[in-house]
């Protein structure tokens, strides 16, 4: 009788688990932007894309979801709030973020805040940034006195950041894991050549 219990125990368990699974995989969505989209009409859909990043970001897609950008430049500040996001070009295609030089208020073309972990930019340029083209968020001065964290294990790759006026890339403090590969990093420190590293790291533990 035992034996019996735990067979069922044990199958209703494992059906459990890859129901969860399942669900978990169906929920995750993929949308669809590009420079002739509108973000009014637009649904996401390849045929009916919305326009711009940051309206799918704020408006549409939730943790887990992937933004696959069509081929074009985007000129706008991305910031990602959510955890396990993937922005992305479509694939044969290539998307440029853009962002200006000369305003502080547009002070860093791609951020990745305090929630966002877990996420992916794949294939994507990035330029521009009055300070960073790409920054990770830290919760270090603020907040939660017991809670210091940041931005953490999050994949830049296979990008092109370049033409920001301070760092290319900025990781802050507790933001830790990040990994940056295959990417070409250049010109950076157009208004502060001083201050011009291609990626500054200031405790970001473990990056690779």
């Amino acid at each position: 009788m035992n034996v019996i219990i735990f067979r069922n125990f044990f199958k209703s368990a494992v059906f459990l688990f890859f129901w969860l699974a399942g669900t978990s995989i169906a929920s995750a969505a993929e949308y669809y932007v590009s420079t002739t989209g509108n973000d009014t009409t637009g649904n996401g859909a390849i045929t009916n894309p919305y326009q711009s990043i940051q309206h799918v970001l704020d408006n549409v897609a939730t943790s887990g979801d992937t933004i696959t950008l069509r081929g074009g430049t985007y000129n706008e500040n991305v910031r990602i709030r959510n955890a396990n996001m993937t922005i992305r070009s479509q694939s044969d295609e290539w998307a440029v973020i853009q962002s200006v030089i000369n305003d502080e208020d547009k002070a860093i073309a791609v951020t990745f805040d305090t929630d966002s972990d877990g996420s992916f930019l794949q294939r994507v340029e990035v330029i521009g940034g009055y300070y960073y083209g790409i920054k990770f968020n830290t919760k270090w001065d603020w907040g939660d006195p017991t809670d210091r964290s940041g931005a953490c294990n999050i994949t830049i790759e296979d990008c092109k950041i370049h033409d920001t006026c301070n760092a290319c890339i900025k990781v802050t403090p507790g933001c830790d894991d990040i990994t940056i590969r295959r990417c070409e990093i250049y010109n950076s420190g157009r208004n502060a050549p001083d201050s011009a590293e291609a990626i500054d790291n200031v405790n970001g533990d473990r990056m690779l």
